[in-house]
C-alpha cells in the first residue's frame, strides 16, 4: 500500500482532529473518523481471529463489530461486510490486515496512496501499534493541559471538573516516554499548529517524507472525511484557523 501508515494519537480535545483534517487535505493522505481498533478490541480476541482455522470469520466479526457514537465504523466508511471479507481474504491472517480492511480500501477508493488513522485513545496502545506496524509514523500531539481539561468538559462521560479532568489528561500521557524513545514518533504543539501552521506542517511533512501542500492549511474540506454528523462538538475544524483556540 506504498509507503508506511501514519497514526495520530493524543488526550482528548488536544487538537487530533484538527491535524487529522490537515493531513487528509494532502494529496497523498487519507483520514477517516476514528476506528477505534485498539481501543475496543482486546489483543487475546485479536490474536484469537487471526489464528482461527476459519480466517476471516471472527476477524469479519470484530471489525465490523466497531462502533464510533454508536455507529458501526464500517458504515462511517462506507465500506461492506463483503468488501471487507474479500480484503481480509486475499490477505495473509494478521492484525495489520484487520485494520488496514478499513483503512487501506479507504485510502484506495479516495485515490490516496497511503492512509492515516487518528484515534486519540491509541496513545494507551503505541507498543502494540509498534508491534503490527513497525514502520508506521506515530504522531503525539499535545495541548496545554489546562485548555484540554477545560474544554473536556464538553463530554458527559468526563468530568465537568477541570482538576479532575487534568488526571484524565496525565493518564493518557503516561507513556509520553515511549515519544522519546522511538525514532518513528513526532511530537505536535497544539499552540504552535495554530499560531504557526504552515511553519508547523512543513516540519512534519518532511518528517513524513512528504512535501508541504498549501492546501493542508484548508480544513473547511478535509475536515469532513474525519469527523461524523453525531461529533457536533468537533465542527469547529471545519472553520478557518484563528488565534483565539
Amino acid at each position: 500500500m506504498g509507503k508506511s501508515p501514519i497514526f495520530i494519537v493524543g488526550a482528548p480535545r488536544s487538537g487530533t482532529t484538527l491535524l487529522a483534517a490537515m493531513l487528509n487535505g494532502h494529496s497523498s493522505l487519507a483520514c477517516g473518523p476514528e476506528t477505534q481498533f485498539f481501543n475496543k478490541t482486546d489483543e487475546v480476541k485479536l490474536l484469537e481471529a487471526v489464528k482461527d482455522p476459519r480466517w476471516p470469520q471472527l476477524a469479519l466479526k470484530i471489525i465490523t463489530s466497531l462502533t464510533l457514537g454508536g455507529q458501526y465504523v464500517h458504515n462511517l466508511y462506507n465500506i461492506s461486510k463483503s468488501d471487507l471479507a474479500s480484503f481480509l481474504s486475499s490477505r495473509k491472517p494478521s492484525i495489520k490486515t484487520m485494520l488496514e480492511s478499513i483503512t487501506a480500501i479507504y485510502s484506495t477508493r479516495m485515490g490516496k496512496q497511503r492512509w492515516v488513522e487518528k484515534t486519540p485513545d491509541h496513545v494507551l496502545k503505541t507498543e502494540l501499534i509498534r508491534q503490527e506496524f513497525p514502520d508506521s509514523s506515530i504522531i503525539l500531539i499535545i495541548r496545554d493541559p489546562r485548555d484540554s481539561a477545560l474544554s473536556m468538559r464538553q463530554f458527559p462521560w468526563l468530568s465537568q471538573s477541570v482538576v479532575a479532568n487534568c488526571f484524565i489528561w496525565e493518564k493518557y500521557l503516561k507513556n509520553k516516554k515511549f515519544f522519546e524513545i522511538d525514532s518513528n514518533t513526532y511530537t505536535v504543539y497544539y499552540e504552535k499548529l495554530v499560531l504557526s501552521p504552515k511553519n508547523e506542517l512543513q516540519k512534519l511533512c518532511n518528517f513524513l517524507g512528504e512535501e508541504f501542500e498549501e492546501q493542508m492549511l484548508d480544513t473547511r474540506k478535509s475536515g469532513k472525511n474525519v469527523i461524523t454528523s453525531f461529533e457536533q462538538h468537533k465542527t469547529q475544524v471545519l472553520k478557518p484557523l484563528d488565534y483565539s483556540r
